[in-house]
């Protein structure tokens, strides 16, 4: 019956059972006391006997013992002092007397063993050999000595005894919020700490136990008859079965059923990329990823039983979510998405609800309609008929264009047929043009035009184009009938006719259109001549042949349809007199063809020359030479009463007569024109004679030595009679004028000014058939200018220094100012002159004139510069003069000039420009400036100040001078000005005062990428998807809009997330002059998949975007990434600035026959095949493409990693810059097409550089080091040692040679450390010999051969870069 209570139940009981047990043996121990154990009156003697049957009244009473104790390990369950407990022999403690025994009762077993234990060290300590009986016991212990005397019972210990198991509590339930995954009641989780709850027994204790760890923390108090555990215990991650423990307070327990329980903490593998499957992927393209379905399906791989939840990365996480089922995801989102760009991914949740996402798809939604596309027209070429433009038409598959906007699907429609097939017309170049699988015949079609974008949106219908479209042929006119006028035979109606052009009639229907045709000739013309009055009358233009021929008549309809033919007339046609064509038109040679420096006289290089003549219309025209026969090609027809023929049989090198005849239609051939006599001569003439300089031009002691002062000298020298001379100077190139060679010479008188210094002359010649000779020996000519400086010191008034003859290149000189030159013809004899006022005396000369002594005049042999000064003496009166950047400026000066730096010029907004000025006096007295130390004041703009006034107040006499500075510093853009005035007392300019003026100019920076797109200043550019590993990035700095100097001081980027190793390309500072634009060039490395993010930071110095502030957004992703270089050097997309350096520069060429070839590579240092999609891949166009040839093309696909290359020739036409456009389509994301820009300078001349060491040519690419040119530098110590040497670059060709870089000379290799440039190479080397020198010093840093490379960069065209190895050996001793 007990089993049957619950365990609060039996609790109670048992404890009403130990009180009323209690309450009896405490009445049962009085009873005993006061009836068995009462004390006699008198005690028992000691010596008493002691009865053996009846107990003694006299014994001694014990003192009873302690109440016992339940030993600590016999108190089972949750606490080891309530003393309830499922032990049934426990174990008791207790006080008692020393040597007394103890025994111990319970109240409902009675007397339990052992009977008694000895009172040892004043404590007992029984462990029952007897179990107790299931319930509440009173235990009691009792003593007893050996006299058998008895204690009175102890005080009682309430005992329970409790061996039932609790009951069971309930399985444990994995709470929901532990049991993560996609399902909260499938028992798989993450969680390795999870949350069970389950019904239990109030008051039992509960744990959870693993099949796998045993007990797990904490335990719990069974509260309200339920439990809710959350572990401290970490479950591992296996599956457990997890039950529920009871345990109650006597410390028994029970156990529940298992729960199996799977904890899993490891990521699922990751999705594949979401693919928006082909039915949402609306437009022409299903695999373009644009569509207009807004809840478009998606699907992919992932790990059966997966949960696959799809994210955008605008609409964020997307209902509904899918399952994963054999291997494949297939969800149709019913979240709506937004317009625009999503990163789509997909996130896999595994039962335990660990998660991880795929990489991104980038899809564009497009829900907006295209506008309509223009209305239909009939393209010509359909619209058949007489007209082209009636739109009616016999043509069942006509052709229809129309404007569009590039890019949609155009879907034509008829009222009749509905769509017209195609109907996947893509628009491009904003047109479309559709030719149609088939119209209904016999009907009117109203025809108009749908546009659908590449999202599939449709737009509305355009405007109606009406088409007749009739294919049924007319009947068949009636039989031709030869005209009586025509009929010139024996009889008018014998159709017999000499008439080739003769006239027919016959009946038709009103409106058709009739053609005639022979059987012998075929059509004839005129055709489609309309049917009026049901007649047709035609006189042919077509020529009829000599021959019987039957002439039939076919109709024509509006749409094009012919009838059959009529029946045919028989008509001859008789022979006339032959006639016999007029000869053609002398041949005239050609403008284009008569080179040299007539295009008239005939003579030429070019042995294929065009010609052209006067001719009889339809007549074929042939041309024949004296020499060699005809001339191909044979029978070109004659066009407009003129032959046009370029021939392409090669004429020799001698004079020829060249005739023509005409053969007419009839096959009769003319007499020969007249002869045009042509001389072929492409024979280069020799070098014409060194050029020399006459002796009217050569000036100086001797006429013979080439040193003169005439600017523009004669020269003359030997040439081939005919032939153009040119000449050029190797330092001021081609001079003016040519010259004509007369009589095997020629004399030239320079029109071009030549500078001052030395020179090296050249002549040319062109023959007069063009052809050019190389360049004459050089002759060396020295301009000598001497130049006469003239100083006035002490002048008033009009006391002035003048010169009388000479030749001077300004004329005389007339100087009543402090200073005056002029230059004159060397060893001129000039004359000075002192011209002295009233109020002044002459003092005398010094310098190179100090001959003179105090003569008014004297005469000076212009030999070389001469410097004189005439000092006069004037009046004691100070003269104020101001001068800026050295030159005066006037008293009262109201036009500020950048000469005397009154005109600031432009100074940019809230910088600052100083100017100093200098106060000069000049007069016989000191100068006083009257407002000292104030002594310049200033009014007008504030812009300006005094920033340092002139340091005294006076200024001695005799050219004393002081400065002061003036500062401008504009607050806003726009002109400003102010005046300077200066009280002082000289006597006529007091005060003095002059206006200054500076302009106001500010940057004005914009930030784009590409060209035009502008990112504003804190703006965010997302671009889009990039390869993992290193990126480049080119940015444009535009200051269109600025009107100062936009500088770029600093880049930095911050908050790099995914991003590492941002380094700058362009070097620090950028200048980026107004109205133009500059680039800033940089490389990031891309750390990983996935989105990445950095902060662009560009320091600058406009005013209100400082710093101009960028956010860069995109996302790493496994994508090809397409990079160009030549000369290794990384040429960016969009380049459109060519550099030798990179080799999209070719230099100079010269355009007879040179040519100059570059290669560049085509790298793929994205994670993706790069695939390079047009046939050639390498397109080329631009003004001069035709000059820009592919010769070697790139190959595709380009693998991760890998490169191709490809070829370019530049082949220039003519003698100025030549430029052409590189595209290559591609696959890269952000980069297709790749552009950038070639060039070259197409001339008649080019550099030629040669590197020299010790006097020895050193060949570009040479890597054979030679002690004997200097390349190999020998044995040098590698302590304390070093050796010096001089290399020369030699500039042999016509045009100057340009060096590039800084430094110009470049080192490298494994040991370029060990070779240092003391000196640079000057660039540029004068053409014509000139050359520069640099200097390397070896200073080996260790024993061995050192070795290393050098490069420099020019644009010789076919030795750009020149490189040559270096060497030397390291010693040690």
């Amino acid at each position: 019956m007990l089993k049957s209570l619950s365990r609060g139940e039996r609790v109670a009981l048992f404890i009403l059972f130990g009180v009323l047990a209690a309450a009896a043996c405490v009445l049962i121990g009085l009873l005993v006391y006061e009836f068995g154990y009462r004390p006699s009156a008198s005690p028992m003697p000691a010596d008493t006997p002691t009865p053996t049957s009846t107990p003694d009244s006299s014994a001694t009473t014990l003192s009873a013992p302690g109440a016992p104790d339940l030993a600590a390990e016999s108190d089972s369950g949750i606490s080891d002092s309530d003393n309830i407990t499922q032990i049934g022999s426990p174990r008791f403690t207790g006080t008692c007397t020393e040597g007394d025994t103890i025994s111990l009762t319970s109240s409902l077993n009675g007397l339990v063993s052992p009977g008694v234990a000895l009172c040892a060290g004043g404590q007992y300590d029984i462990t029952l050999t007897g179990a107790l009986s299931e319930g509440v016991h009173t235990i009691t212990a009792s003593a007893g000595d050996t006299s058998g005397n008895s204690s009175p019972a102890s005080l009682g210990l309430n005992l329970t005894i409790d061996t039932i198991p609790p009951t069971p509590p309930s399985v444990p339930d994995l709470a929901p919020g532990s049991d993560t995954g996609a399902s909260d009641s499938d028992n798989i989780t993450s969680d390795i700490t999870p949350q069970f709850t389950g019904l239990c027994s109030q008051g039992d204790t509960i744990t959870i136990v693993s099949s796998l760890h045993g007990d797990l923390l904490p335990a719990v108090l069974c509260a309200v008859n339920s439990y809710d555990i959350t572990l401290t215990s970490n479950l591992g991650e296996v599956t457990h079965m997890i039950s529920a423990k009871a345990t109650d307070t006597a410390g028994n327990t029970s156990i529940s059923a298992g729960l199996s329980v799977t904890v899993e903490t490891i990521a699922p593998s990751a999705p594949g990329t979401p693919d928006l499957v082909d039915a949402s992927d609306s437009g022409l393209s299903n695999s373009d990823n644009i569509t207009n379905d807004s809840t478009p399906q998606f699907s992919g791989l992932c790990t059966s039983g997966d949960v696959i939840i799809i994210h955008s990365s605008l609409n964020g996480d997307l209902a509904p979510t899918g399952g994963c089922v054999d291997g494949r995801y297939d969800i149709t989102v019913s979240s709506v998405l937004g317009e625009g760009i999503h990163a789509i991914e997909a996130r896999a949740t595994n039962a335990a609800g660990n998660s991880l996402n795929s990489l991104g798809l980038t899809l564009t939604v497009d829900t907006s309609a295209p506008p309509a596309p223009g209305a239909p027209d009939l393209a010509a070429g359909s619209d058949t008929g007489i007209s082209n433009n009636d739109n009616i038409t016999n043509d069942t598959t006509p052709q229809f264009v129309g404007s569009c906007i590039t890019g949609d699907r155009i879907v034509l429609n008829s009222h009749v047929g509905g769509v017209l097939l195609p109907s996947n017309t893509i628009c491009s170049n904003t047109g479309y043009d559709i030719v149609v699988n088939g119209l209904l015949s016999e009907v009117v079609h109203n025809i108009t035009a749908t546009a659908i974008d590449i999202a599939g949106n449709n737009s509305p219908a355009s405007g109606i184009l009406a088409v007749t479209v009739d294919s049924l042929a007319p009947t068949a006119p009636g039989v031709p009938d030869l005209a009586a006028g025509s009929d010139n035979g024996a009889s008018n109606s014998d159709n017999l006719t000499s008439i080739t052009t003769p006239q027919f009639m016959g009946v038709c229907v009103t409106g058709d259109y009739l053609t005639l045709s022979s059987h012998l000739d075929g059509q004839l013309n005129p055709v489609n001549i309309l049917c009026s009055g049901g007649v047709y009358d035609i006189t042919l233009t077509s020529t009829l042949t000599q021959n019987a021929h039957t002439i039939t008549a076919k109709a024509k309809d509006l749409a094009g349809n012919s009838s059959p033919a009529s029946a045919g007339i028989g008509v001859t046609i008789q022979a006339a007199a032959p006639p016999t064509p007029a000869a053609p038109g002398v041949p005239d040679l050609a403008a284009g063809s008569d080179t040299g420096t007539s295009n008239s006289d005939n003579i030429t290089s070019t042995k294929t020359p065009r010609f052209t003549g006067a001719c009889v219309t339809g007549d074929k025209i042939n041309l024949s030479s004296n020499l060699m026969g005809a001339l191909q090609p044979a029978n070109t027809l004659c066009t407009a009463d003129s032959y046009d023929i370029t021939i392409t049989t090669i004429l020799s090198q001698d004079p020829h007569a060249i005739t023509a005849k005409a053969t007419n239609a009839a096959g009769y051939t003319s007499v020969a024109s007249g002869g045009l006599s042509l001389t072929i001569d492409s024979i280069a003439p020799a070098a014409p004679g060194t050029p020399d300089l006459t002796d009217g031009s050569d000036t100086g002691s001797s006429n013979s030595d080439n040193i003169t002062s005439v600017t523009k000298p004669q020269f003359t020298g030997s040439c081939e009679s005919g032939a153009t001379v040119t000449l050029s100077s190797s330092v001021n190139g081609v001079l003016a004028p040519t010259g004509v060679c007369t009589s095997g010479a020629f004399s030239i008188t320079l029109t071009s000014a030549l500078s001052e210094g030395a020179h090296n002359i050249t002549a040319t010649q062109v023959d007069v058939a063009g052809n050019i000779s190389g360049s004459s020996t050089a002759l060396g000519v020295n301009i000598v200018l001497p130049t006469l400086f003239v100083s006035v010191a002490g002048n008033s008034g009009t006391d002035a220094v003048t010169t009388t003859g000479g030749t001077p290149a300004e004329g005389p000189i007339n100087c009543p100012s402090s200073r005056c030159d002029v230059d004159f013809v060397l060893d001129d004899s000039v004359t000075l002159n002192i011209s002295v006022d009233a109020a002044s005396s002459f003092a005398g000369w010094s310098g190179d004139c100090a001959a003179f002594g105090i003569n008014l005049s004297g005469i000076l042999v212009m030999s070389a510069d001469r410097s004189c000064t005439a000092t006069f003496a004037t009046a004691t009166a100070p003269e104020i003069d101001i001068e800026g950047n050295a030159v005066s400026i006037l008293d009262g000066d109201t036009s500020p000039d950048a000469a005397d730096h009154t005109d600031f010029g432009t100074v940019g907004v809230g910088s600052s420009l100083d100017r100093t000025f200098t106060i000069q006096n000049s007069g016989a007295n000191t100068l006083t400036l009257t407002d000292s130390p104030n002594s310049v004041a200033i009014s007008g703009s504030a812009d300006f100040s005094i920033q340092t006034q002139p340091s005294s107040g006076s200024i001695p006499a005799g050219g004393a001078d002081l400065t002061f500075v003036v500062r401008c510093i504009p607050t806003s853009f726009g002109a400003r000005s102010a005046t300077i005035s200066i009280a002082n007392n000289d006597p006529d300019e007091n005060p003095y005062n002059f206006d200054i003026a500076c302009t106001g100019a500010a940057p004005e920076i914009d930030v784009q990428r590409p060209v035009a797109n502008s990112i504003p200043d804190m703006g965010i550019q997302d671009i889009g998807n990039q390869t993992v590993g290193t990126i480049y990035l080119r940015y444009i700095l535009d200051n269109s809009a600025g009107t100062g100097l936009l500088t770029i001081s600093a880049v930095t980027a911050e908050n790099l997330s995914n991003l590492s190793n941002f380094a700058l390309i362009s070097s620090m500072l950028i200048d980026v002059p107004a109205t133009e634009s500059g680039e800033l060039d940089f490389s990031i490395d891309v750390d990983a998949l996935g989105a990445f993010s950095f902060d662009l930071n560009i320091d600058n110095n406009d005013s209100d975007e400082n710093p101009y502030d960028l956010q860069i957004i995109g996302m790493g992703a496994s994508v090809p990434e397409m990079d160009i270089r030549g000369n290794d050097q990384i040429i960016f997309n969009g380049d459109t600035t060519p550099d030798l350096a990179d080799l999209t520069d070719f230099g100079n060429v010269d355009v007879n026959g040179a040519t100059v070839t570059r290669t560049f590579t085509i790298q793929n240092t994205g994670t993706e095949d790069l695939a390079l999609t047009d046939t050639p891949i390498v397109t080329i166009g631009g003004a001069h493409a035709a000059e820009f040839t592919l010769t070697v093309d790139a190959i595709t696909p380009v693998v991760s990693g890998g490169e191709t290359t490809f070829t370019i020739r530049f082949d220039p036409s003519d003698t100025d810059l030549r430029q052409a456009t590189i595209s290559i389509a591609n696959n890269d994301g952000d980069e297709n097409p790749y552009t950038f820009t070639l060039q070259g300078m197409g001339t008649g001349a080019a550099p030629e550089m040669d590197v020299l060491g010790d006097g020895i040519s050193i060949p570009s690419g040479d890597t054979s080091p030679d002690v004997n040119d200097f390349t190999d530098f020998g044995d040098v110590a590698v302590d304390g040692g070093s050796l010096t040497v001089v290399f020369t670059i030699q500039n042999t060709g016509s045009l100057n040679l340009n060096l590039s870089g800084s430094p110009i000379i470049v080192i490298s290799g494994d040991h370029a450390a060990d070779f240092i440039l003391n000196s640079d190479a000057i660039t540029p080397v004068s053409s014509a010999g000139g050359t520069t020198t640099f200097e390397l010093r070896f200073d080996p840093s260790a024993s061995g051969l050192r070795e290393a490379t050098i490069s420099i960069i020019n644009d010789d065209n076919d030795e750009n870069p020149y490189t040559f190895s270096i060497q030397g050996t390291g010693t040690t001793p």
